[in-house]
């Protein structure tokens, strides 16, 4: 694996409202915008990691959660 130790940019296949996303990919963090814009968000890796978890943990409870209402109807709502 590279290590980043220069700041990288790329335009990704992902668009936001029409225009494609470009990342910048720094030693110790990222930086996302719009193509043609100047705003930019800014999150550290630690913080995208927690992200990706919450995200991760949602989907588990939507899962469960699923499972355990067709569970119910399969019972006849008992």
């Amino acid at each position: 694996m590279t290590a980043i130790t220069k700041p990288t940019k790329r335009e990704t296949l992902s668009a936001f409202q029409g225009r494609a996303l470009i990342i910048e990919l720094h030693p110790t963090h990222v930086v996302l915008r719009q193509k043609g814009k100047r705003f930019r968000y800014t999150a550290t890796y630690d913080q995208l990691w927690k992200l990706g978890a919450m995200n991760a943990a949602e989907e588990r409870r939507r899962e469960k959660a699923a499972a355990k209402k067709a569970k119910g109807a399969n019972h006849g709502g008992r």
